[in-house]
């Protein structure tokens, strides 16, 4: 056994030049995506420029390092750091990161964030056992000597990966000169409901029932009586399935439900009766990225005006054939016209009015429901252009900081906005903030802030949607829906 340790070593040595030599050429050969890749990062983005050179120059001195016997051992300790870093980084990722930007390039982009990291973790064990494999021999004093050149480097290499990440936070939640009013006891927790995935999503409510739809199973619906608090699983059948699908979306307007999907032109109508759809238009203008249905079978959407370059909302008439009415001078572009408009669309029933709330910036709009202007307003936040960053790459534009979004989450109901901001405002405490999501809420005809309330973490995740119906909010947080009671009096 011990005439294969130094072949065992040399071996994992020549691995690990394969594996950083392949690394950092994969990267300088496709250079600009890598870099997009690390700005899009919610940890790395303001420091892409500087580290794009440095993880790969690393790479490669470290290659050199394990091809030389006198620097074997010091190539090895450094594959150790850099792949601990590595490590850490995934794990935030994983743990802490409001979302999960694309993977590095290479043969490593096959695989998932996951994946990766147990593919760092065995490297990591091989670096040990290479670095142990050098002694013949242990005294106490080298046992010592490597306990604490180990500790020292995981210590660096986690540690720099850390001061990263908190850096990034304290930038996405720079403390803003305004000040929110807490509204106490506004919500109160009454129930939760386990869902079977975390990627449904609300659809519409009537006759006291709740319905959510699927991103992962388009045609599968939960029906929860908000009554006696029972659910059951309901199917949709439509009368063609020979579309190219690719982001389907269902949404309630009473009596009918509809079944639509933007990149292609095509809409399901159908009875919440029975739930069987047929095809009702296949309109070649159907195309679309954001879509909300209204109370009076008309589809609002946002969609991009090709010859401007630009985005712009429009409506459609369902109680015949599709009729299209747009409206280009909505959305005041600062940059592209694209990135810089994107948003959440929303439809107040009981106002029937159309909101679109910026992502990007603390602005508003209010239409009535022929996409005539009625507001336009800013929220509480001091954001007032987009600050973004966008490259054009292979005919497509990439925005490099997505972590600069103001307005995270929107629902509207009865005159009131509701609004999840990721900006922290002046005298709000570090740990709740980071425990929880701030919800904002404005009488939009008013054009006045009312207060703000908390919506705190489930298992460190973040809300992914909400809904107000009634007196009740209705919360998606990963596998839960949480039901919280709001007290009105207390917005008043």
């Amino acid at each position: 056994m011990r005439k294969l340790i130094p072949t065992l070593r040399i071996l994992i040595c020549y691995l690990f030049i394969v594996l950083f030599v392949y690394a950092a050429f994969s990267k300088l050969i496709d250079f600009e995506n890598f870099q997009i890749q690390l700005a899009q990062s919610p940890l790395l983005s303001a420091y892409a420029g500087f580290i794009s050179y440095a993880v790969i120059i690393v790479e490669l001195i470290i290659a050199f390092l394990l091809s030389k016997k006198q620097t074997q051992q010091i190539g090895l300790f450094a594959s150790y750091g850099l792949m601990l870093a590595f490590t850490v980084y995934i794990y935030i990722i994983l743990n802490y990161s409001d979302f999960i930007p694309c993977s590095c390039g290479g043969i490593l982009e096959k695989l998932g964030w996951k994946e990766h990291l147990i593919f760092n973790l065995f490297f990591i064990g091989l670096a040990v056992i290479a670095i142990l494999f050098n002694q013949n021999t242990y005294t106490n004093r080298k046992v010592i000597t490597y306990i604490i050149l180990f500790v020292t480097i995981g210590i660096f290499s986690a540690g720099s990966v850390v001061i990263l990440f908190i850096k990034s936070e304290a930038k996405i939640t720079e403390q803003n000169p305004f000040i929110r009013k807490y509204l106490k006891d506004l919500v109160i927790r009454k129930r939760t409901y386990t869902l079977k995935n975390s990627t449904q999503y609300f659809i519409g409510s009537t006759n006291n029932k709740l319905y959510l739809a699927d991103r992962l199973a388009p045609l599968s619906l939960t029906e929860i009586d908000l009554e006696n608090n029972q659910s059951k699983d309901i199917r949709i059948k439509i009368d063609r399935d020979n579309f190219p699908f690719r982001s389907v979306k269902v949404f309630i307007s009473d009596p009918n439900f509809y079944l639509t999907d933007g990149t292609v032109p095509v809409i399901f109508k159908g009875n919440i009766m029975n739930w069987e759809a047929k095809v009702f238009s296949t309109d070649p203008t159907l195309y679309f990225s954001k879509v909300v249905g209204s109370s009076k079978n008309k589809l609002f959407v946002r969609k991009q005006d090709f010859s401007k370059k630009q985005n712009i909302i429009a409506q459609f008439e369902l109680d015949s054939l599709p009729k299209e009415t747009q409206n280009d001078s909505l959305l005041d572009k600062d940059t592209s016209g694209i990135f810089d408009t994107d948003g959440i669309p929303l439809y107040d029933l009981q106002k029937d009015r159309f909101l679109y709330v910026y992502y990007y910036k603390n602005k508003y709009i209010v239409t009535d429901d022929n996409l005539k202007l009625l507001i336009s307003s800013q929220t509480i936040d001091t954001v007032r252009n987009a600050e973004l960053k966008v490259v054009s790459t292979d005919n497509k534009q990439k925005l490099l900081n997505p972590n600069s979004t103001v307005n995270r989450l929107a629902t509207a109901n009865n005159g009131l906005l509701y609004i999840n901001s990721t900006k922290k405002g002046q005298f709000e405490d570090k740990q709740v903030w980071k425990q929880a999501s701030a919800i904002d809420i404005y009488d939009y005809e008013k054009q006045i802030y009312k207060g703000s309330f908390y919506l705190y973490n489930i298992k460190r995740q973040k809300a992914s949607e909400f809904l107000i119906i009634q007196n009740k909010l209705y919360v998606i947080i990963g596998y839960q829906m949480v039901v919280y009671e709001l007290d009105f009096d207390k917005i008043k």
